[in-house]
């Protein structure tokens, strides 16, 4: 409802600004750095992930809630651990358990309600 005033872009570049300027003090205390440790493919790979993974991520998020709202937006939360089920049986020769097929039905089920109960109150 009050995402659909703000850029994606501008609200994701905040959100990471302030995670950063937040955590990098908490990581040098807890952990320390020594960045002459760090390879150029570890620069490399830290980029990507920030870039694509983190920033990247969080645009599309908020450009879904932005343009489907947040209960639609939030369904795609639920469709990941679908997808990496499937992904590992077929990439990686996991077995399918019970315990998968139960969690897979159960988010199937919900978001199949959430859509129904949608549709009923549109009419």
């Amino acid at each position: 409802k009050y995402m659909k005033n703000f850029d994606a872009f501008d609200v994701a570049s905040i959100r990471m600004f302030a995670a950063t300027v937040a955590l990098i003090p908490l990581s040098l205390l807890a952990v320390g750095f020594d960045l002459a440790a760090v390879t150029s493919l570890g620069y490399g790979a830290l980029v990507y992930a920030a870039l694509v993974g983190t920033f990247g991520g969080t645009m599309l998020a908020f450009y879904n809630i932005k343009r489907f709202g947040a209960t639609a937006s939030s369904m795609t939360a639920y469709v990941v651990p679908v997808v990496a089920n499937i992904g590992g049986i077929l990439f990686l020769d996991e077995i399918f358990t019970r315990g998968m097929l139960a969690g897979t039905g159960l988010i199937v089920l919900g978001i199949y309600i959430i859509n129904r109960r949608q549709r009923v109150v549109r009419r």
